[in-house]
């Protein structure tokens, strides 16, 4: 087991994520790439009237999961290997 350092409190760490969700829900990014902002918007995501690409909190959280989950099973295939060695 790794040893950990908490710097900040669960609950501050909360706040800054709640607001950095908050940012790209509202204000979003300008996506320069225009093949990468269409796929973006192919894949459902809003523009405001300038063209900011939106990520709203739902999508966002629905990718943290699939990614942890992608991450969670990658570490098993890799434990999985390292035990046949």
């Amino acid at each position: 087991m790794r040893p950990t350092i908490q710097m900040l409190e669960p609950e501050l760490i909360a706040r800054i994520l709640g607001e950095a969700k908050r940012i790209m829900a509202e204000t979003g990014m300008e996506i320069r790439g225009a093949k990468m902002r269409q796929r973006l918007i192919d894949a459902g995501l809003p523009t405001d009237p300038s063209g900011r690409v939106l990520f709203p909190a739902e999508v966002v959280e629905r990718e943290r999961i699939r990614l942890a989950e992608q991450r969670q099973i990658e570490q098993k295939l890799t434990s999985s290997l390292a035990a046949l060695e």
